[in-house]
Parts: structure tokens; sequence; C-alpha cells
């Protein structure tokens, strides 16, 4: 799987989804190890940046027919 690379890549493992992916940028490197290039990131770290990287992962897994069926709660 694409998370088992995270380590080959100097980056380390994900080991919880809600606060690993919590700011978009390790979705976003998920994804572009996916898709095959480099994807824009926001560069600041605030809750608007860390929203601005969810939102565009998840545009772009809508743009490549990606359905996600299922309501996630914390």
């Amino acid at each position: 799987m694409c998370c088992a690379l995270f380590p080959q890549a100097g980056k380390p493992p994900i080991q919880d989804l809600f606060t690993d992916l919590c700011d978009g940028r390790r979705l976003l490197e998920l994804l572009e190890g996916l898709a095959g290039h480099e994807l824009v990131k926001e560069r600041g770290f605030t809750r608007v940046h860390s929203l601005n990287n969810v939102n565009r992962a998840l545009q772009i897994l809508q743009k490549n027919n990606v359905r996600i069926s299922e309501q996630i709660t914390h």
C-alpha cells in the first residue's frame, strides 16, 4: 500500500488517520504517490490552510471519480 512507502521516501508512516491527515498535507502527499506527480499544498499551518489542503484533496478524489460514501465520525 502507498502508506508503506512513506518511510522509504523519508517520511514517517501514517499512524492515526485523524491526527496525521488533519491538515491535509499528508493526504496530498499520499495522493501524490498515487497520481505520480506533485500536488500544490498551502504553505501556512493555520486552520484555513489546513481546510484548503483537505478541500483540494477531496476535489482531486472527486475529479478522479473516487467516491467517499461513508461518513466518518470522531
